[in-house]
């Protein structure tokens, strides 16, 4: 999906590490039928959620 919507290869990262490195970690599979409907793919970051330790993975938005 990240691909198909021609994001940055560099951004989109879902996961990161508590030292920064990210990595693109949650995916989304859908047909192509389906892709063809694709509006937008984003990813939800909250470095405040990370630097709290509440969660180290970013919310994947399809829509």
């Amino acid at each position: 999906m990240w691909k198909y919507n021609a994001k940055e290869e560099s951004s989109g990262y879902t996961w990161f590490h508590y030292s920064g490195t990210g990595f693109r970690l949650d995916y989304a599979f859908v047909s192509s039928k389906l892709a063809e409907t694709l509006e937008d793919v984003s990813v939800y970051s909250d470095s405040q959620i990370r630097e709290s330790k509440i969660s180290d993975h970013s919310p994947l938005v399809v829509i």
